[in-house]
Formats: C-alpha cells, structure tokens, sequence
C-alpha cells in the first residue's frame, strides 16, 4: 500500500494492566511485552490511521512514533563492511562506497541478532524448509549522521594482516563491545520468530563463501533462505526509533 505509516510503541516503564487495555491483548501477553520492554512494532497504516493510532495511544499514556514506510524500508539497505579493523578508539572499516570511520561519539544504536539459513527443497517453489545451515550473526551500527547503519557480517569480514585472533564473531563482538560502552545495544531480533526469504546477493568485493556457488539465477529455488531481510528491516525500524526518541 502506497504512503503506509509504521506506528511503533515504546514499552519502558508501561504496566501490563495498561498495556492489555490498551491492545485488547491478554494479561499474561501483556506481562510478556512488559517484561521484554524496549520498542515493538505496533502496525502499519494510512497516514490517518496511524496520526489517529498515535493520538490514541499517548491518551492512555503509551509513547507511539510514527515513520513513512518507505523511509525504513530505504535504511533497510545497509552499507556493508568488507573488511577493516579497530585501534581502541574507532572501527574503520572498508565499504563499498569507501573507507568509514566510526568513534563511539558516533554512534546511535547497535542492533545485533542472529541469523537462520536454510536450504529450501529443489521438489517445488514453494521452498520447503529442508536441513538448516550453519547459523550466522550481523550487526548494524547506527549513527548519528546517517539513516543507513554500517552492516558487519563476521562471517564475511576480511581482517586483512591483522587476523582475528580467535573467531570472527567473538573478535568483533569484543570492538563492538568495547565502542559502544555508553550506546544502547538492541538484541531483540534474537526472540523474533524467522521469516526466511531468498538469501541477498553478497556485497561487491566481499569475499565469496562456499554457498555463493550454488546461488542461481533461472527459475529454479533460491539455493539460501534466510532472514536477513527481516533482520534489516527490523533494525531499520528500531532505528528509526531510537533517532525519534533522541529528539524529544
């Protein structure tokens, strides 16, 4: 639907009793989202609906924010790392438009989550599920300047000279860490449930894995489905959200 409106609600500090009125959900639904807190993707919808949604919210005291779809959709294309490297100050990492400096001055959010990937059966294209694959994990650094996070794929990463040290994933995981010390670091992707989709091209320049053989482009099944997109857009939206919140 064209001009679409993403209504998001912030949870923080809202009472279940609040919530399940306010939602028409049930009380232990509502304990869950309560206990979770942090920011959920309520719906989407005309321009109306959601400015209405919104103004029906903030009367039961529940703070909702509103995003053109199509904005989120537009920072849901990521800018990949390729390769790089972090001095204890600042992570300077290779992308395909160029060299990127980020400091933890920089830095808005930190969005990780992990990521499901399936073969899909060859019998149909419908793609039933078959054997999982090796999982993998991403994370998007959000900045304060740019809609589009920095996307790192420890899997897909080229440290250069200065090879991890031990796995790709806990090295990054430790600069990450250490350059985000005083920024919000969302990991709720972790409790969505995957919606899998043909895997995403891999960046320009970054390294083939052996999987990117088998990808075709006719007819037959994707040879991936994951749930990159969805994790994409996940982290676009929160965001967005987080960008919202900062300005009030």
């Amino acid at each position: 639907m064209p001009g679409r409106v993403l209504v998001v609600v912030a949870l923080e500090g809202v009472d279940a009793a609040r919530l399940a009125a306010a939602f028409g959900i049930s009380p232990y639904e509502a304990g869950q989202w309560a206990r979770r807190g942090g920011y959920h993707l309520h719906r989407a919808a005309a321009a109306a609906e959601a400015a209405a949604e919104r103004e029906r919210l903030a009367a039961r005291g529940i703070a909702a924010f509103t995003f053109d779809e199509a904005a989120v959709r537009a920072a849901a294309e990521p800018e990949p790392a390729l390769g790089g490297g972090f001095d204890g100050r600042a992570l300077r990492v290779r992308t395909p438009g160029g060299s990127v400096d980020i400091a933890a001055a920089d830095l808005l959010l930190v969005v990780k989550g992990p990521i499901t990937r399936e073969h899909p059966s060859t019998d149909n294209l419908r793609w039933a599920r078959t054997a999982s694959l090796d999982p993998g994990f991403l994370f998007h650094l959000h900045r304060r300047d740019r809609p589009r996070p920095v996307e790192i794929d420890p899997a897909a990463f080229d440290f250069g000279a200065h090879r991890a040290r031990e796995s790709s994933l806990l090295e990054i995981t430790g600069w990450i860490t250490s350059l985000a010390a005083a920024s919000p670091v969302d990991d709720g992707f972790r409790r969505i449930t995957p919606a899998l989709a043909p895997a995403p091209p891999a960046a320009a320049g970054a390294a083939a894995g052996p999987e990117d053989a088998l990808r075709t482009s006719d007819a037959r099944p994707p040879a991936i489905l994951d749930n990159v997109a969805q994790f994409r857009f996940y982290s676009a939206w929160r965001g967005a959200a987080e960008r919202q919140a900062r300005l009030r």
